[in-house]
């Protein structure tokens, strides 16, 4: 597994609900997070 999905696993299974990901975080984490390479395949197809 990659430091990036680990990272992101651990801040989803956190069991401190304070210490999880937030919503604006998970859509930045760069687990997820779409680069510019990423969107413009998108939207080009």
């Amino acid at each position: 597994m990659s430091q990036s999905f680990k990272s992101f696993l651990k801040g989803l299974l956190n069991k401190d609900p304070q210490n999880r990901l937030t919503w604006p975080a998970f859509l930045e984490h760069p687990f997820v997070k779409e680069t510019s390479n990423e969107l413009e395949a998108r939207v080009t197809t």
